[in-house]
């Protein structure tokens, strides 16, 4: 039975007492050492603590300096933001206003008077383009403000796209888009547009250029860089062939989802152009104005665009196709019913109500 008993409980007070033996020869050590030290050790937790101090205060400097250096990076970029937003709202501003007045097209006319005011137009387009180009044109991230140019590039290529068409019956490829761009000169700009921009629309107040030191200083910037781009030389008066190669070469990129939306849009001017056109007795032109938005959006309907914006544009560009094949419908049945002569008066009738939204 002695055997069998469990020696638990003498085991448990051998562990207890060694734990105490050790905890008391440590605590005895630790005086001992405290005792031959003395003083000594004050002074090196002292010197340490200097140390600290000394550098703290040299790391301080340099990072006020870095976050003060960020901070004017900052805000650099966003005055930069801010200036190009303003120049895009300033391009789909003029933008519209091209559109409206290639709106004043008369059917069975050259519209020579029209379309020279329409190449001026497009000239301060450019010019504004070439404006973003160079606040813009140091920049390494350039696709970030790829955002607040998209909008107004949209507008822009609905603009020229539709004088385009008028002009020639077909759609402008992007190959036609961008040599139209870049082969624009610079020093060849309307004289309204070489002065800073005014922003058109409702912009936010101080938003701009000229918005303190910072504001003059962005403006001197963009002026030099678009002097050292467009600057045209005095100096020498040369032949045009020669002026033709020292032209300013500048590139600006136009992205395939912006020619695409562009375009889809356009096809809103061509309907409102067909209906314009049948109203005043043309026939021939909606005709051809339906062939080509069928054509186009047979091409477009396979594409596959990941923008946000793309199937609202098919589906406005479905609507506008069934608008113009409705009025060619009626055209064609009134041309079997009535005369020439008798037609052109009813038109004037038809088509505004073969387009109208039905539910």
């Amino acid at each position: 039975k002695s055997r069998g008993m469990p020696e638990s409980r003498p085991g448990k007070r051998q562990k207890k007492n060694h734990h105490r033996r050790m905890s008391s020869e440590g605590q005895i050590n630790t005086s001992a050492k405290g005792s031959l030290s003395g003083g000594a050790a004050q002074p090196m937790e002292g010197v340490e603590e200097e140390r600290e101090t000394t550098e703290n205060e040299t790391q301080t400097p340099s990072l006020l300096a870095d976050f003060q250096d960020m901070s004017k990076q900052y805000d650099e970029r966003n005055n930069r933001k801010e200036d190009v937003y303003r120049m895009t709202r300033e391009l789909t501003i003029r933008s519209k206003r091209l559109i409206f007045l290639l709106h004043r097209a008369k059917p069975n006319d050259k519209n020579e008077k029209l379309l020279h005011e329409a190449e001026t137009g497009t000239k301060d387009l450019l010019g504004i383009i070439f404006d973003i180009h160079c606040a813009l044109l140091d920049l390494d991230d350039y696709c970030r403000f790829q955002s607040k140019i998209s909008f107004g590039m949209q507008e822009f290529i609905e603009a020229i796209s539709f004088k385009h068409f008028i002009e020639t019956r077909t759609i402008i490829t992007k190959q036609q888009l961008q040599a139209s761009i870049n082969s624009f000169d610079p020093s060849s700009r309307p004289k309204s547009t070489k002065a800073s921009h005014g922003g058109g629309g409702r912009g936010r107040k101080g938003a701009g250029v000229g918005r303190g030191r910072k504001g003059r200083a962005r403006r001197g910037d963009t002026e030099s860089k678009q002097q050292a781009h467009a600057q045209p030389d005095t100096a020498s008066k040369t032949p045009t062939a020669a002026a033709e190669r020292e032209r300013p070469q500048w590139e600006f990129q136009v992205t395939w989802a912006d020619y695409l939306l562009g375009i889809a849009d356009t096809t809103g001017e061509m309907m409102r152009l067909a209906t314009t056109f049948a109203g005043q007795g043309d026939v021939k032109t909606p005709m051809q104005i339906l062939d080509t938005m069928q054509r186009l959006y047979a091409a477009l309907i396979p594409v596959d665009v990941r923008h946000r914006e793309w199937k609202k544009k098919m589906d406005t560009f479905s609507a506008s196709l069934q608008k113009v094949e409705r009025l060619c419908y009626k055209l064609h049945i009134k041309g079997q019913e009535y005369p020439p002569h008798i037609l052109k008066n009813l038109l004037a009738e038809v088509a505004p109500r073969a387009t109208a939204t039905t539910d």
